[in-house]
């Protein structure tokens, strides 16, 4: 398996394949703001769910009535 930015369609433009090879999707998330230039993917988030972390939060606002 091979994790890329290229949807199948893309992907052989810019690869070459095997005659015995293809390419499917496996998994697929929207990454937000600018992805390329190389910078590494945005992780998949259903991969690791995201840690609840009550640190450095501070005390809650006081309600105003």
């Amino acid at each position: 398996m091979v994790a890329s930015t290229l949807d199948p369609i893309q992907y052989p433009y810019y690869y070459s394949l095997q005659a015995n090879e293809k390419v499917s999707y496996t998994e697929t998330w929207r990454c937000y703001g600018r992805t390329g230039d190389f910078k590494e993917y945005c992780p998949n988030p259903k991969a690791q769910p995201p840690q609840a972390s009550n640190q450095n939060q501070g005390p809650a606002p006081a309600a105003n009535p």
